[in-house]
C-alpha cells in the first residue's frame, strides 16, 4: 500500500513538474517556393533553431497558395509588419522579413530565438564605471566625479579636475519596446564651454541589430558623429540600419543630455 502511494506521488510530481515546463516559442517561416532564395532561408532557420531543440515550434508556411498567403497577410497585420519582404519569419509576437540585399531572417534567425528564450537580462539598468569614463573621455587622471541629479531616467555627475568643474558625464537610459532589443544605456561626457559641447559617446548596453552585435565599423561611426556636437547642431546623427529604435534613442538622449547640462552648469 505504501509503495502505491510512494508511486502516485511520483507521478502526481512528474506530471507536475511537465506542466511547468513553458510552452515552446512559436516560430512560422512564410516563403514561396518559386522564390530562388527559399532552399536558403530555410536551411537558415531551420539550423538557427537546432540549438534550441524542442524550446522552438518552428512551422513552415507555402505563401504559393490562397490560404497560405492569407495567413502571411493576416500575420503582417496582426504583428503590424512594417516592410513586407519576400521571407517572412515570426517569433511570438516578433518578425523578420528578407527583401533583396536585406537577409534578415538568414543573419538574425539564431540571435533573435537566443533573445526571447534568454530572458529579461538585456532589459535591465547596469552600473557603469562613470570615473574610468570621466578620466579617458577629458584625458585627466585625476578627475573626480560625484553624482549631482537624477532627470527622469538619466544620471547627471559632476567631472572635477584642479578644484575646477571641467564638465559632467550623464548616464542616459531608455527603455525600447522592442521585446528582442536591448534597452539603449549609454554615457556621454559633455565640456564646459560657451555651449555645452559633446566629448565622448559610449555604449554601457552593447549596441546590436535585435540582439546581434554590431560590427565595430558601424558602431564606431556612429558614435563618433555624436563627438562635437551641442544643442545649435540641428543635422541629425545618421541612424544605424536596422537599429532604428536604438539610434534614435541615442539621438534624443545625447540632445536632453546637452540641455540638461546647460542647466546645471547654471548653478
Amino acid at each position: 500500500m505504501r509503495n502505491a502511494a510512494w508511486l502516485l506521488a511520483l507521478c502526481a510530481a512528474s506530471a507536475l513538474a511537465q506542466s511547468a515546463e513553458p510552452a515552446p516559442l512559436q516560430a512560422t517561416l512564410y516563403l514561396s517556393q518559386d522564390d530562388p532564395r527559399a532552399t536558403r532561408a530555410r536551411e537558415a532557420v531551420q539550423a538557427a533553431a537546432r540549438p534550441f531543440g524542442a524550446r522552438i515550434d518552428l512551422v513552415e508556411v507555402g505563401i504559393d497558395d490562397l490560404e497560405g498567403y492569407k495567413r502571411l497577410k493576416a500575420a503582417e497585420r496582426d504583428l503590424e509588419i512594417a516592410e513586407p519582404g519576400e521571407v517572412t519569419l515570426t517569433v511570438g509576437r516578433f518578425a523578420l522579413t528578407s527583401k533583396g540585399a536585406r537577409r534578415d531572417v538568414e543573419d538574425l534567425a539564431e540571435a533573435v530565438f537566443a533573445r526571447l528564450l534568454g530572458g529579461d537580462e538585456h532589459k535591465k539598468r547596469r552600473a557603469p564605471d562613470v570615473a574610468a569614463f570621466a578620466q579617458a573621455a577629458f584625458g585627466s587622471k585625476d578627475a573626480q566625479v560625484a553624482q549631482d541629479h537624477q532627470d527622469g531616467a538619466d544620471t547627471y555627475y559632476e567631472v572635477r579636475s584642479g578644484g575646477a568643474r571641467i564638465g559632467w558625464v550623464v548616464d542616459v537610459y531608455r527603455r525600447l519596446a522592442c521585446p528582442v532589443c536591448s534597452d539603449a544605456q549609454f554615457l556621454i561626457a559633455v565640456k564646459n564651454a560657451p555651449l555645452p559641447e559633446i566629448v565622448s559617446v559610449k555604449p554601457v548596453r552593447e549596441l546590436e541589430r535585435y540582439g546581434k552585435p554590431l560590427d565595430a565599423d558601424a558602431e564606431r561611426g556612429f558614435l563618433a558623429a555624436f563627438k562635437g556636437r551641442t544643442e545649435k547642431d540641428a543635422q541629425p546623427v545618421d541612424g544605424v540600419s536596422g537599429a532604428t529604435k536604438t539610434s534614435r534613442a541615442y539621438m534624443q538622449g545625447a540632445a536632453e543630455a546637452l540641455k540638461g547640462v546647460r542647466r546645471g552648469d547654471g548653478k
